[in-house]
């Protein structure tokens, strides 16, 4: 947006150094991207951040101006002469719907006569880009680059009934609007209209039979504030962008209303006459409540590692117009001003702080949270590593979508709600992931149709799921969080998944092929990954999650008795559902937990040999492996140090109802070379625990 900066020193003495006020403007977060020479004058082309809808006028500039360089604050203050005409003699107002247009303001001007805008007004329009109409049109347009707040004139006799109803389209309806476009409404759009037809689309474009002209001799004036979403909508449902959208779409000032009428009824008083009638029209939808932040001095520092002066920080924020009330020493009590709509937390007050402050000023350092070597954080480095292990196993790195099919997502997500977008890009992608394994499903899918027969996957990436959190009124005042007092709160949250999928075609293999890609390798890569990471993993047999699953073949990952995933084969009829043949098996892990850097630690070792012993038992088919090297692990035998499974065998000849498990033990003592009757001992009080639990038969 194009403002000149002779305008702007009409409300604040800014320094006659442009490359200054250039400057100090680009550092303190708006940007100036071109300097133009326009009309004999310098004028600004500004690059605002959609977040500052206060800045996008003159008003705004020269009160942001006011802090940035450390001059007077600006003054608006209309003041239009009034009349003793009636205003509701001549029209009444009511809104049907109080939500979409919470405040609406109308003033009515009698007898005026419509020519040609000041030189002044006119040339000012043309330096920010917009083109002179009449005195009545630039007279609002002028208004809404000098104070920022959207503003519409109707010709007050083409309103039937001398009424204006603020309500939602009749669905079908239409309305010829002011660029001569036709356009047809749904009942999701605002309109301003009379007892028979709609006169324009509420905080979009007036309509062109009720437009201002050179043949007007009363008008009424609108100044509205409309709820922002509906005013995207509409925008977006039209296909229609006007700068009072722009505006309207990303907040106004509630009280903006009040200061832009009275200016806008003092310029046209001057250029076109008339009389003004004696009071306005003001609907509200009950009183703004006005929003009261804590603010800790302590927590400033903390978050900026730098110690600003208590009176400097009184001072930036009053000179942005915030109130400070009923402060201590530590403590302020800041009153947010209704014009800024994105200030809601004690973090944006700080981020107000440093920004006017200077973001110059502030420490060079490097993070504690990053490798000053690397350059990376301790959650890169750890993840790089994740990387190169699994791809040292021959598994390809994918990337896909955070977005997923709706299908899909519930089969594998097992906690939150699930978060819908308002515009996808097909239904197939409609909503966020809560799990990385969907969108690798799909790519097995594709792979497999291209006659891929054996591969394997990876993903890292994030996840995000829905809670509904009833959060309490009163903020935690020792907290070093960020906090926002809210009655109810809808939460979002993500978290760093990693996903690893194996896809066999043929599981028979022939003698000199590689191993297949079954769930015992897919254990063994887990098991190898968690090693590499300096931790120890263990697996809990559970029932699947989700009826994709196989019944028999599933299990929770754990480190340290602590959930970090899951992992398991596919169920081969719902994944012929989906078009998949083959063996499919998968494992997902919580990388949150993942991600937390062991630091090596040295543990004495001994200088005497170990001894090993292999046995042999007999037990039922549904006895887990698993199961049994818990229950030997806490037995606490005092010399075990390994167990290692070495064969599983099953044969007619046992029985079918059993099957063979070899395995080694391994012992040895930190003081001593052990002898055989110790070492025999402890493997007779293995041996008696196995059987004593699991029925077990040793074999000779």
């Amino acid at each position: 947006m194009r403002f000149p900066l002779s305008w702007i020193r009409e409300f604040a003495p800014i320094p006659e150094d442009i490359n200054i006020v250039s400057k100090g403007f680009t550092f303190s977060g708006t940007e100036v991207e071109e300097i133009i020479d326009s009309e004999g004058e310098t004028v600004f082309d500004f690059n605002f951040t959609v977040n500052r809808p206060d800045l996008m006028s003159v008003y705004g500039l020269a009160r942001e101006s006011s802090a940035v360089f450390d001059i007077s604050s600006p003054k608006f203050s209309p003041n239009p002469r009034k009349s003793q005409l009636k205003i509701e003699e001549n029209i009444s107002i009511e809104v049907l719907d109080p939500d979409l247009c919470p405040r609406y303001r109308a003033l009515v001007i009698k007898g005026l006569k419509v020519g040609h805008s000041t030189s002044l007004i006119q040339k000012r329009l043309i330096q920010c880009g917009l083109r002179p109409i009449n005195a009545v049109v630039d007279a609002t347009n002028y208004v809404l680059l000098e104070y920022g707040h959207p503003l519409h004139a109707f010709d007050l006799k083409f309103i039937n009934g001398k009424k204006v109803i603020v309500r939602r389209a009749k669905d079908g309806e239409t309305i010829k609007l002011l660029d001569g476009s036709e356009k047809k409404l749904t009942e999701n759009i605002l309109v301003i209209a009379d007892e028979i037809r709609a006169l324009a689309v509420a905080g979009v474009m007036g309509g062109e039979e009720s437009g201002v002209s050179f043949l007007s001799r009363d008008i009424l004036l609108e100044g509205a504030v409309f709820n922002p979403v509906s005013i995207r909508r509409t925008s977006k449902t039209l296909n229609i962008h006007t700068d009072a959208s722009h505006r309207f779409e990303r907040g106004c000032d509630y009280e903006g209303p009040v200061k832009a009428l009275d200016r806008v009824a003092e310029l046209i008083l001057e250029m076109c006459g008339g009389q003004l009638c004696d009071s306005d029209i003001d609907i509200k939808a009950g009183n703004k409540k006005t929003e009261k932040v804590a603010l800790r001095i302590p927590r400033i520092k903390k978050v900026l590692g730098i110690d600003i002066p208590k009176d400097k920080i009184i001072n930036i924020l009053e000179k942005l117009a915030f109130k400070i009330e009923d402060f201590d020493s530590e403590n302020l009590t800041v009153t947010i001003p209704s014009f800024r709509v994105d200030v809601e937390r004690e973090i944006d007050l700080i981020e107000e702080i440093v920004r006017i402050y200077g973001l110059d000023k502030l420490p060079a350092r490097i993070p504690t949270v990053i490798d000053e070597e690397s350059g990376r954080s301790e959650s890169q480095i750890v993840e790089n590593k994740i990387r190169h292990f699994l791809s040292c196993r021959n598994l390809l790195e994918a990337i896909s979508f955070s977005m997923t099919d709706p299908a899909l997502d519930p089969l594998f997500s097992f906690k939150g709600e699930e978060i819908k977008l308002s515009n996808p890009l097909s239904e197939t992608n409609s909503i966020l992931r809560r799990s990385l394994i969907p969108n690798l499903l799909l790519a097995v899918k594709k792979n497999s149709s291209f006659g891929n027969r054996s591969f394997g996957f990876y993903e890292i990436g994030k996840v995000y799921f829905k809670y509904r959190k009833e959060k309490s009124t009163e903020p935690n005042k020792d907290s070093n969080n960020d906090y926002h007092i809210c009655e109810k709160d809808v939460i979002v949250t993500e978290e760093p998944r990693l996903a690893i999928i194996l896809y066999e075609e043929d599981t028979v293999k022939s003698f000199n092929q590689f191993y297949p890609r079954d769930i015992y390798s897919l254990k063994g890569i887990i098991e190898g990954l968690f090693e590499s990471l300096r931790k120890k993993c263990s697996f809990l047999e559970e029932r699947p999650y989700s009826e994709i699953f196989s019944q028999d073949n599933f299990a929770k990952i754990l480190c340290d008795d602590q959930e970090m995933g899951y992992f398991g084969y596919l169920e081969p009829q719902k994944l012929r559902s989906l078009e998949i043949k083959g063996m499919v098996c998968i494992a997902e892990i919580f990388l949150d937990r993942l991600l937390k850097r062991s630091d090596p630690s040295f543990k004495q070792f001994s200088r005497f040999p170990f001894s090993k012993r292999d046995l042999s038992i007999l037990v039922a088919n549904n006895v887990k492996w698993a199961s049994l090297e818990t229950t030997i692990k806490n037995a606490n035998v005092q010399n075990l140090k390994k167990i290692e499974l070495i064969e599983v065998y099953q044969d007619e000849n046992i029985g079918k109802e059993n099957k063979s498990l070899t395995f080694a033990l391994y012992f040895q003592s930190a003081q001593k070379t052990l002898s055989d009757s110790e070492i025999e001992n402890e493997v007779n009080q293995i041996i008696d625990l196995l059987k004593s639990n699991f029925n077990a038969v040793l074999r000779s």
